[in-house]
């Protein structure tokens, strides 16, 4: 894998992170601006990563389901 994929691969996850703390923070989806402004390091965000990093959140949101329905105490 290339150095330059590896990056674009590191982008797309800390995106979803990045999206998912947004989601979770104003339940609402980060816009690309936004998503923009939070790549450190002056790194143009590309609308396909922008996408990639959408789904990564999409995993990230059924992690926290399923995380959040078996640590609930029973009946």
């Amino acid at each position: 894998m290339s150095c330059l994929r590896l990056r674009r691969l590191i982008y797309i996850i800390y995106l979803g992170a990045v999206s998912f703390q947004h989601y979770l923070e104003t339940q609402h989806l980060i816009t690309f601006e936004e998503a923009q402004s939070k790549i450190p390091g002056g790194v143009q965000l590309t609308e396909d990563d922008y996408i990639l990093g959408l789904f990564d959140l999409v995993g990230e949101l059924m992690r926290f389901a399923i995380t959040s329905m078996v640590s609930k105490p029973g009946p």
